[in-house]
């Protein structure tokens, strides 16, 4: 038998039925049990709130912690060698200065020199007729022979093309760690080629297990793209190299293209401090002009003229994994670009 409760809000003159009845309810006829089902349905919400509570507080705390290992990794500072020939940390850099890596050129599919610089702050690259023409850079406005442009710490400007014009028409992005521009006067750190500001391109460095990616593409005006990538380690030995063909017949008829380029690096561990490096990278390009009227860089007026170009820079060196410079008598280099035509 339930007991008989009385509650607040009931009527002085209530009085419950006989014992032997169920007890009613005063707000009709179903039995006193509801008062129970109320608190049973009470408890439960006030139970399911609890636990709601207590998921958004866990919650949270992984947003945090996962907001704390981000902000971690974003602390990093890179590390940039154009700006004061040296390794230094990013926030220590007192100039103006971009860098793009590999990936973020890979990710948005820009394949040659040209389109990359054309990203970055203050920096103009001009391509003359169709892709294949001669490319000049400028920075903040200076003349494109003051821009000096670096493979591998190697200088390209060189000979009569102070420019590296011939250089930077075929200049391709595969196979890259990193891109850095630095903007105002270098002189002091790299001459007089360097007055508007300097481009370094630096070769990827294998790592990881040893794989190799294979690509190809077709489009419009015969345009075919294909070649290979690896990289990796093998024991003490880091690798890296590419080979690319690209060829295009552009949209105006003896306005083909056709160019090559390679890259290779290597870096041996000979001890913990101490690391062989060899770093090979080259171009071969082939370009068809109609009609030049460029007397400057094609003298002749040939409806069928044609410009080949080739460049390559070769660097070997021991470096001082260290200090993380090259040592002296034991850094070789070699660069050269020739243009003719046919």
């Amino acid at each position: 038998m339930l007991p008989k409760l009385r509650i607040a809000s009931e009527p002085k003159n209530f009085r419950p039925a006989s014992s032997t009845a169920p007890a009613r309810s005063p707000h009709g006829s179903r039995p006193i049990e509801w008062i129970n089902e109320v608190a049973a349905t009470f408890v439960a919400r006030a139970a399911l709130r609890i636990a709601l509570f207590i998921m958004m507080l866990a919650s949270l705390e992984v947003g945090s912690a996962e907001d704390n290992d981000a902000q971690t990794s974003l602390a990093l500072d890179r590390i940039i060698v154009t700006a004061t020939r040296t390794a230094e940390e990013e926030s220590r850099i007192g100039s103006a200065f971009s860098q793009l890596t590999g990936q973020e050129l890979a990710t948005e599919q820009i394949i040659d020199l040209k389109n990359a610089l054309n990203t970055t702050p203050g920096v103009f690259a001009l391509q003359t007729g169709a892709r294949g023409g001669f490319t000049t850079v400028s920075i903040r406005g200076n003349s494109p022979d003051y821009t000096l442009i670096l493979v591998d710490g190697i200088q390209v400007n060189t000979g009569i093309f102070d420019n590296a014009a011939p250089f930077l028409a075929y200049a391709q992005m595969f196979n890259l760690d990193t891109v850095d521009i630095v903007r105002g006067p270098y002189s002091p750190l790299y001459g007089s080629d360097a007055i508007g500001g300097a481009v370094s391109l630096a070769t990827h460095e294998g790592s990881g297990a040893p794989k190799v990616t294979l690509f190809g593409e077709g489009g419009t005006y015969e345009s075919l793209r294909a070649g290979v990538f690896s990289d990796g380690r093998l024991g003490n030995l880091a690798y890296s190299f590419h080979y690319a063909h690209d060829e295009t017949a552009n949209a105006r008829p003896n306005n083909y293209l056709r160019e090559d380029g390679y890259s290779l690096r290597l870096d041996a561990s000979l001890s913990p401090s101490l690391t062989v490096g060899l770093t090979a990278r080259g171009q071969f390009g082939r370009y068809g002009e109609p009609s030049s009227d460029r007397p400057v860089d094609l003298p002749f007026d040939d409806p069928h003229a044609k410009a080949t170009v080739s460049a390559s820079v070769f660097r070997n060196d021991i470096r001082d994994v260290i200090a993380f410079v090259p040592t002296g008598p034991f850094t070789g280099s070699f660069a050269n670009q020739n243009t003719g035509e046919t």
